[in-house]
């Protein structure tokens, strides 16, 4: 109700940024996939993380054992992937971001792949099936290349600021390893996602945090929905107005063989630190895999041209 009263007809941006539920978003949605910044809408490692960020820091102000702590971090961490239905990608960012807590307290070192794959293992025994959805694979895939092959896009970001270059291999490592899944799933990969993830996530996180902060205000204060949600409501607003201009550009990879796809993969996975190659080995493979990503653009271009 307080989203409809800040929103109207569009409350459902709200709805879908902190729930994942894209119901209500209608045509909406279909400029955001079009860009390919629609992952915002799935609750996974950047909803999560944000909110295991904002649970840590104020923790760490308030005078209670560290085991205490990290229990109510765990907590609201799996309380906020039930109310979004334990879909695959928040259930699984909550389990890695609950091995981060739990490896802090106990002296453990935290190892990324290791607790991709224990999140893995529990995501699959409470339902198997998941094995073959498309927000599994996609989940899981972007976490295991942002764990391995954001290391290598630093390396070449390293004359840039520490912050900045992280940010950036970050973006990369996600963008570079779902371009065939996207293909193989929706239909295609937009270009200029590259560009909206760039300049739209720092807001998109802004919002996220101001949304929650709204939210709480509504429900403790007798204080007018539009007031408590007047920023994000602002930023939405001049956020959908972007997208919906980028979705215009038509920049897009159509097609991209099974046989690519192959090769593409265990080329990036060449790149990564994952594999041990000496350093022209891996731009040589790096050059293969992004000779394929232009080759798939000429191929599709050409097949719907004929």
């Amino acid at each position: 109700e307080a989203f409809k009263k800040a929103l109207g007809d569009k409350f459902g941006i709200f709805s879908a940024l902190l729930r994942g539920d894209v119901s209500e978003m209608k045509e909406t949605v279909s400029a955001f996939r079009a860009v390919g910044i629609a992952h915002v809408f799935a609750v996974s490692g950047m909803h999560i993380g944000l909110v295991f960020a904002a649970l840590s820091f104020i923790l760490k102000k308030i005078p209670l054992n560290r085991y205490l702590k990290t229990a109510i971090v765990c907590f609201f961490l799996f309380f906020y992937s039930y109310l979004c239905g334990f879909t695959p990608s928040s259930l699984r960012a909550s389990i890695m971001c609950s091995c981060i807590a739990i490896a802090k307290i106990t002296g453990e070192k935290y190892d990324g792949v290791n607790a991709l794959s224990e999140a893995s293992i529990i995501v699959l025994t409470i339902s198997p099936t998941e094995l073959f959805s498309a927000g599994f694979v996609l989940s899981f895939t972007i976490c295991f290349s942002i764990i391995v092959i954001a290391p290598t896009f630093k390396n070449l970001f390293k004359f840039l600021p520490e912050e900045f270059s992280s940010s950036l291999s970050v973006l990369m490592s996600s963008q570079t390893a779902v371009i065939p899944l996207s293909v193989i799933f929706f239909g295609g990969f937009s270009l200029i996602s590259f560009i909206a993830n760039f300049l739209l996530l720092p807001v998109v996180t802004i919002i996220f945090y101001f949304l929650i902060i709204g939210v709480v205000i509504c429900l403790i204060l007798p204080i007018n929905a539009l007031i408590a949600l007047f920023i994000p409501q602002i930023l939405v607003v001049g956020t959908t107005g972007v997208i919906s201009f980028l979705a215009t550009i038509p920049l897009a990879i159509t097609y991209f063989p099974t046989a690519f796809t192959v090769c593409y993969y265990s080329l990036m996975l060449c790149v990564s630190d994952f594999v041990n190659l000496p350093k022209k080995a891996k731009v040589l493979c790096g050059a293969v895999a992004f000779s394929l990503i232009l080759l798939s653009v000429f191929i599709g271009n050409f097949t719907i041209n004929a």
